[in-house]
């Protein structure tokens, strides 16, 4: 807020330049802040609104960050931008590279422009698809052939009078029928009918006992990476065969794979896979059957995928989907693929009985650790860490209120022991790990006993490892492999693009600034921008959180479960998250926050106003930060040579050379300084709350 302007608004002196002198001279003798006495009815309320809007921009404006630099780096730079003259010729870059828009980027690079079939090569996740597909009339001899042996296998056979004993297996004849007759069928069944193991086995047996089993590619869709494997894995069992290594059955997810042979064969993956081939295949040409299982589940991905398909099915008459579903929804599908036949598998039925909490202490005789429960002075309410809402307490005061009185219904159904454990369990806030090994260690034990004794060592196995995974706030060691794998193939697909050097993802010349944690947020701000929220302080005394908008919707909330949602202070004023999603109210998920810096180089466009007496620099004019001219034009004429720098690496990639005193290395070292020393000095400006007068 300018000094002119509060002399203004609190004294009225300073003559008539500012609104907020007009409200005070018109006041006519009514005391300080008091509406015009000629005002009446709504107006009285409109010149309070106004005047209220007026005094919540300049509390905005008072509480913009300040981007500055101290005195040596802003020589430094200056000395920098005159020495690379590069800034005449950022026109004419732009110029080149929007009238060769119609061209893709990778003709730049040298190994793209000479071999255009090397594209499957820069990622393994498309390898399956890019196989060619011909009937070779001997490859379809070969594999009726070799499954007219495995007739006299036993492993097969022993397998296969499992399979006899599907529900799915009785209506072989009709499921192939139905199919072979249809593009579109829908398969409804109960969980355990062998529709998912049987019906992609169907349709390649009945490829090879046709003599067409060479053109026979079945893909099998699955919406978890889990499933994809032990389908997988258990149809290749039932086929007497292993899984993957160029056999029958394989699989494919998000960094592993096993795949199959590459005529005849029947492929699991996961949803996302398939989503993906279809940016390099639009009709996915090379897949005779599309399976897509467990529709029902409706997740995003199978939903855009059910809608691209239905698409491609006028050019691809010859492709055949069948879509594989609970009972419940069934026919909503059928209509959405204009009435396709339907066919309904049964399936088998088992007796269920359900088993509570206080059931598991009873047979357990579960005791929690007492001497490591601390009991509040007050109860923890179940539903904290929601955010607040009437309905809300109101479910909580009911529960607090029935506590006691169902404690007192379990004194005859449960040991007193039972109970007990139930009020230690109730006063502590975590969940009791230990009880939940416990479960496990019982679960399987007791299975071991009674259907599997010879695997005991087994078993005592899977119970050290679950164990250690529970005890170890249950982070699995395959998320930390998986994590392991995608950092290789991300370092992989910068080695073929040119970037790096090594596919070695610790490679020291590529992790030179891996251990600046500003530079970090600073690239997740490249990656999620323009997903900005601001944050505004919160004064009230009963809630100590930061108020948080969006652009686009206003108020938002940090979601309960964010680390940063009980946060009441923060650094600078704007957040970058992940996603924004509207349950019972608009939630930001996996949000951090960044700084001036990092929205100005890695943001939107920048322009530089004088805004009263403020002299201001903003992104995408919505982020707006206090900043003198000069320094906001150091940073402007900066930021337009880091993006002629990024159009050259587009054009030409290759590492960045630290060693050599390159105009790369400088103009990258001076932003990294700035982004690493300088965002100390633009903390947040927050000011107390206007005082009424």
């Amino acid at each position: 807020m300018s000094s002119g302007y509060r002399r203004d608004w609190r004294g009225g002196s300073g003559g008539g330049g500012s609104s907020s002198a007009g409200w005070e001279n018109s006041a006519g003798g009514r005391g300080r802040g008091r509406h015009p006495a000629h005002l009446k009815g709504k107006d009285i309320g409109l010149w309070y609104a106004k005047r209220q809007g007026q005094k919540s921009k300049e509390q905005e404006r008072s509480e913009r960050a300040v981007v500055q630099m101290d005195e040596a780096r802003e020589e430094h730079i200056t000395r920098l931008l005159n020495s690379v003259q590069t800034r005449s010729d950022y026109k004419d870059q732009r110029a080149s590279l929007s009238a060769d828009s119609s061209k893709n980027w990778r003709s730049a690079c040298p190994s793209s422009s000479t071999n255009k079939e090397t594209k499957p090569e820069t990622s393994a996740d498309l390898e399956y698809l890019f196989e060619t597909i011909t009937q070779d009339v001997f490859l379809d001899e070969e594999l009726k052939e070799e499954l007219m042996k495995k007739t006299s296998s036993l492993r097969y056979l022993d397998m296969k009078r499992f399979r006899e004993k599907l529900p799915s297996y009785g209506m072989k004849k009709e499921v192939v029928d139905l199919i072979n007759e249809n593009q579109v069928l829908v398969i409804s069944g109960e969980t355990g009918c062998g529709k998912t193991t049987q019906v992609t086995q169907f349709i390649l047996d009945d490829y090879i006992e046709r003599g067409k089993g060479s053109l026979c590619r079945v893909v099998c869709t699955q919406p978890r990476r889990i499933s994809a494997i032990s389908i997988a894995e258990r149809v290749a069992a039932e086929r007497a065969e292993a899984c993957g290594d160029g056999n029958s059955t394989g699989y494919q997810i998000r960094l592993q794979s096993r795949l199959p042979r590459k005529q005849g064969s029947i492929l699991y993956c996961t949803t996302g896979i398939i989503l993906q081939w279809l940016q390099s295949d639009s009709l996915l040409s090379t897949v005779s059957h599309l399976v897509l299982d467990e529709v029902h589940e409706r997740s995003l991905q199978s939903d855009v995928l059910m809608t691209i398909v239905k698409d491609i099915l006028p050019f691809r008459p010859d492709l055949k989907v069948i879509l594989m579903s609970a009972t419940l929804n069934a026919n909503k599908f059928s209509e959405y693929f204009d009435s396709c036949p339907m066919l309904h598998i049964p399936g088998f039925t088992y007796p269920v009985k359900e088993y509570i909490l206080e059931d598991v202490i009873e047979l357990l005789q579960y005791r929690p650790q007492t001497q490591e429960i601390r009991r509040p002075s007050s109860k923890r309410r179940f539903m904290q860490g929601c955010m607040f809402r009437p309905e809300k307490e109101r479910v909580e005061e009911e529960y607090q209120q029935q506590w006691p009185e169902y404690m007192r219904e379990l004194q005859g159904r449960y040991s007193d022991s039972t109970i007990e454990a139930l009020e230690i369990l109730h006063d502590d806030d975590k969940i009791d790990l230990n009880l939940i090994v416990a479960l496990i260690k019982h679960i399987v034990l007791h299975g071991e006993l009674l259907l599997c004794v010879g695997s005991s060592h087994g078993s005592y196995e899977v119970l050290k490892m679950l164990e250690n995974c529970l005890q170890n706030n249950l982070l699995l060691i395959v998320s930390l492999q998986m994590l392991h794998n995608m950092k290789g193939q991300f370092a992989e697909h910068l080695l073929v693009a040119g970037f790096v050097s090594s596919k070695n993802p610790r490679d020291p010349k590529a992790n030179i600034n891996s251990d600046n944690e500003k530079l970090i947020k600073a690239v997740v701000c490249a990656g999620l921008y323009p997903k900005v929220a601001k944050i505004r302080p919160s004064f009230s005394k009963k809630r100590k959180m930061a108020k948080v908008f969006t652009k686009s919707d206003g108020r938002v909330n940090i979601h309960p479960k964010s680390v940063n949602a009980e946060e009441g202070e923060f650094e600078h004023n704007w957040l970058i998250y992940h996603l924004k999603m509207r349950t019972t109210s608009i939630y930001l998920y996996d949000c951090t926050e960044v700084s001036p810096y990092s929205l100005l180089f890695f943001g939107g466009d920048i322009s530089i106003q004088k805004e009263q007496s403020q002299e201001t620099i903003s992104v995408d004019e919505w982020i707006v930060f206090q900043s003198p001219s000069r320094i906001a034009h150091l940073v402007k004429d900066l930021k337009r040579e880091l993006d002629a720098l990024l159009q050259d690496k587009i054009k030409k990639p290759q590492p960045v050379d630290w060693n050599n005193r390159s105009k790369d290395c400088a103009v990258l070292s001076a932003i990294i300084d700035l982004i690493t020393t300088q965002d100390n000095a633009n903390a947040k400006n927050y000011t107390p709350r206007f005082q009424s007068c």
